[in-house]
């Protein structure tokens, strides 16, 4: 990837054109005085995330994909609001 440097000033003048090099592939540094300030970089294109630090495990890529049975057996049902109320006037 190949890198081009502005300062802010150039960098203010011209946020059009580097977005639009940015998105073609190039970087841009943008400085103050001689320090870099930040970056700006293309978008990854995937649009799903990557799991890079659980590369090393080999998981499938659907292992998120469907409840676990066991945890969708510990859910507890969901209650009307009304029910709840009308359950504890009654046990009170």
């Amino acid at each position: 990837m190949s890198s081009t440097t502005y300062t802010i000033t150039e960098a203010r003048a011209r946020i059009s054109e580097l977005l639009r090099r940015a998105k073609a592939g190039e970087e841009i540094v943008i400085t103050k005085g001689q320090e870099p300030q930040a970056r700006i970089l293309p978008l990854a294109t995937s649009g799903r995330r990557e799991a890079a630090p659980l590369r090393h495990l080999h998981l499938p890529d659907d292992l998120f994909d469907h409840d676990d049975a066991e945890q969708a057996s510990r859910r507890t049902p969901r209650r009307n609001p009304s029910e709840t109320i009308s359950t504890i006037r009654t046990s009170g």
